[in-house]
């Protein structure tokens, strides 16, 4: 099962990325790890609340996706949140790195397969960092990828060092009634259940617009390649 931006994924998206403070907590541990004031080029980015987080304590971000509908809603966030340091481009990643010469840092967040396209990054970066998720998030949401464990196959067969960093955040979606609920869960589930068993995975939160939260947590491997701390 492969992901796809939809509107419906891009508005739960959002609503979960606001709710949790998943982004900032993964912003943090990369900051600790790769130094601030960084020149990032975030591909593949999506929505991408981790260059938000991160927008603060960098000189300059470069968010990258080729779904113009996504980067249209980045960009309005950006200008909600007076950001002025981030840069979105509606180009495929591979362009946009082969018309730079060499770029200080790239982020990677699991869509790209690593197989076909490691040698590419890291000849075009000082830092590459490679965010996956790891083969303990089974069930709900396991889309069929490339796992950080894989990745580490690769580096290590290359012989190349890396640090590797394990998180694991809340990242719970927040719904408006029990019928969303049902679509959420049933569009990510091998398993299709009704409303009542659906409910019984909730919990009910304070809040008027979404009183029901599903929670879910995120275990994800950070692998860093490259120059760390240089501040």
């Amino acid at each position: 099962m492969s992901f796809v931006w939809t509107e419906e994924k891009i508005k739960l998206y959002k609503r979960a990325s606001e709710y949790t403070l998943f982004n900032e907590e993964l912003a943090e541990i990369l900051l600790n790890t790769i130094g601030r004031k960084r020149t990032i080029y975030d591909i593949g980015c999506g929505l991408s609340y981790l260059s938000l987080s991160l927008s603060e304590h960098s000189e300059k971000i470069f968010c990258i996706d080729i779904n113009k509908e996504v980067i249209g809603k980045l960009n309005k966030i950006i200008l909600e949140k007076s950001i002025d340091n981030i840069e979105t481009i509606n180009k495929d990643y591979r362009t946009v790195l082969e018309e730079k010469k060499f770029v200080d840092c790239i982020i990677a967040s699991h869509f790209l397969d690593m197989n076909y396209n490691l040698e590419f990054l890291l000849d075009k970066c000082k830092t590459l960092v490679i965010i996956k998720n790891t083969s303990r998030r089974k069930g709900l949401y396991d889309l069929k990828k490339q796992k950080i464990e894989d990745v580490e196959k690769i580096l290590q067969n290359k012989k190349i060092d890396y640090k590797k960093i394990i998180y694991n955040g809340e990242f719970g979606q927040p719904l408006k009634n029990l019928k969303e609920a049902k679509e959420y869960y049933n569009s990510y589930s091998s398993s299709k259940l009704d409303e009542n068993r659906v409910k019984g995975k909730l919990i009910n939160i304070n809040n008027k617009n979404y009183p029901y939260y599903l929670p879910k947590y995120k275990n994800i491997g950070i692998l860093v390649i490259g120059r760390c701390n240089i501040d």
